[in-house]
């Protein structure tokens, strides 16, 4: 935690800006408060930070907001605080439970009364609570800095590797024709079909990893299929695809990378030769959907499941392990407000689902 805090609070209620500082400086947090008592007041802030250049809106650890303002809410605040990743405390003297669920929807980390006689552990729990959020996005973003890092050092290294192989097919494709039998040349010609996909996939590496946070609409119709065909061979895979899946909105290499560590587990951890994978979709909720894979590998056993997303766990045989694979998947889905669900039996097979966001035009409004 930061040896002080930046706090912001908006409440027309003076009592209650006097009643909160005095009470955060009782819980013993060493801060820095700035207070408004209008909705314009904090809205001319929000939009023009020279108003105190020793207090600007992105060094704000967290902001306590009035539910209602005069005539506005502090919902209409929200934005601004939520484009700058800065948690929200709402309060409200109002215990109508239309307003509690508007304000946890819209994304909001606590909704307190002001009048319950409980206020003051409320609002303590509610500030530990959030500080943790805050202590772990920073820490979120510490991990996420370090793989775009590692990502583009991978993305460049593979970059000269990767030409040789598909000059070599080329070549060997246009000097020895006619000398090859069937089966070599349909090996070649899978060979450089697959290293021009994974050319195009070390630029959207590259691309991804100067703005990880862009998000863009994909068709897991097209995503899904490509991203079989480029981890196996047909003879390696049976790929059931039982539902039309949907478009959705995702950091496009990310995602790639999801489909592409489940995958690639399902064919790695194959009962005998071939590995049977089914992968579907359903509607969760009116805004996301949710992807199931499953397949008939050898599973994993059941004292393990809990370990499986820790890095460099040894879930599946002795001696071999996920590396950060499936620690990755779960953090790319999570930070992008979803949950991921595993089953698995040993000597049965592994299903897990997960959501994503859906593209507008597919989401029940």
């Amino acid at each position: 935690m930061k040896s002080q805090l930046n706090i912001l609070i908006v409440e027309d209620d003076s009592d209650y800006i006097f009643l909160t500082e005095d009470f955060l400086k009782d819980i013993g947090l060493n801060f820095k408060l700035k207070a408004f008592k209008s909705y314009e007041e904090a809205e001319e802030f929000c939009l023009s930070e020279t108003i105190d250049k020793d207090f600007l809106l992105h060094d704000i650890d967290f902001a306590i907001l009035d539910y209602h303002l005069g005539g506005k809410t502090g919902l209409e605040l929200m934005p601004f605080f939520q484009d700058k990743g800065i948690p929200t405390i709402f309060l409200s003297n109002n215990t109508n439970t239309d307003d509690v669920l508007e304000v946890i929807r819209a994304g909001a980390d606590d909704f307190i009364i002001k009048t319950s006689k409980s206020y003051k552990t409320a609002l303590s729990s509610a500030i530990s609570k959030t500080l943790q959020k805050r202590e772990d996005i920073e820490q979120q973003a510490e991990r996420e800095k370090n793989l775009e890092s590692f990502a583009r050092t991978v993305a460049h290294d593979l970059k000269a590797p990767l030409r040789s192989i598909s000059n070599f097919s080329h070549l060997l494709q246009r000097t020895a024709a006619g000398k090859l039998d069937e089966r070599s040349t349909e090996w070649l010609s899978y060979i450089k079909t697959s290293s021009g996909q994974l050319a195009n996939l070390i630029g959207d590496i590259l691309e991804s990893s100067k703005n990880s946070h862009k998000k863009e609409v994909i068709d897991l119709a097209q995503m899904v299929p490509d991203t079989v065909d480029l981890l196996s061979s047909n003879k390696e895979v049976e790929c059931c695809i039982e539902t039309s899946l949907p478009q959705v909105v995702f950091n496009k290499a990310s995602l790639f990378q999801i489909f592409q560590n489940l995958i690639s587990n399902s064919i790695k951890y194959r009962q005998g030769d071939k590995a049977l994978i089914k992968i579907g979709a359903r509607q969760f909720d009116d805004r996301r959907t949710q992807i199931t894979i499953e397949d008939n590998g050898i599973g994993i056993a059941e004292n393990k499941l809990k370990e499986v997303f820790k890095p460099f766990n040894e879930g599946v045989k002795r001696g071999e392990s996920h590396g950060l694979g499936l620690s990755i998947v779960k953090d790319l889905i999570e930070k992008n407000n979803g949950f991921l669900e595993l089953k698995s039996e040993q000597g049965i097979g592994t299903k897990i689902s997960f959501t994503l966001e859906l593209h507008a035009e597919e989401a029940l409004i």
